[in-house]
């Protein structure tokens, strides 16, 4: 199984009477993020593609998702939060595709690894990002981000919180950092 399927499968069955085994959905996680981190664990040197550095990136934090602590939260974690946001803040090749596989990173992660101060280099990235691809709904980015791992119990919610800050109160993104308090974030 991969891990579109693993999504897939999760987005099936909710709200359906089957049930998945819990040790088998565990030792499918597991494996999942033990071959991520296998094929390029974290502390090691990046890929020199930035495209693959980026998606590998995302899927760990995809996988994340389903780490909890004992209160049900999150856990944090620093390095790969680093690492996606500088794969974040990078510069990737303009088609649609690569554009939609960037604009589900920046959603991905900021339901798994990023947190709310965030926001504040995610919307306008996102912003740009949507009207480049022609989006105007939720539903148009959600079609998209649905062609990538995506289990929308889990992403959904914090996917329409950060599509709306994205959307408002702020026109461009020259806008929206023009309405920041003092930063001292740059972009691009």
């Amino acid at each position: 199984m991969d891990i579109t399927a693993l999504a897939s499968l999760l987005n099936n069955i909710l709200g359906c009477e089957t049930k998945l085994d819990s040790h088998a959905f565990h030792d499918i996680l597991i494996l999942m993020a033990y071959r991520l981190i296998h094929i390029m664990p974290l502390n090691n040197s990046r890929s020199a593609s930035r495209l693959e550095n980026t998606l590998h990136l995302s899927l760990i934090a995809f996988i994340t998702s389903f780490f909890r602590t004992i209160g049900g939260k999150l856990p944090v974690f620093p390095l790969l939060s680093k690492l996606a946001r500088s794969a974040a803040e990078a510069r990737l090749e303009e088609d649609a595709e690569t554009q939609g596989m960037f604009l589900w990173t920046l959603f991905i992660g900021r339901a798994t690894i990023f947190s709310q101060p965030d926001d504040v280099w995610l919307a306008p990235r996102i912003a740009g990002i949507t009207r480049a691809l022609g989006f105007c709904t939720w539903e148009a980015v959600h079609k998209t981000l649905s062609k990538f791992p995506w289990v929308n119990a889990l992403h959904n919610k914090s996917g329409q919180v950060l599509w709306d800050k994205s959307k408002s109160p702020y026109d461009t993104p020259a806008e929206f950092r023009r309405n920041l308090l003092p930063s001292t974030i740059q972009f691009a």
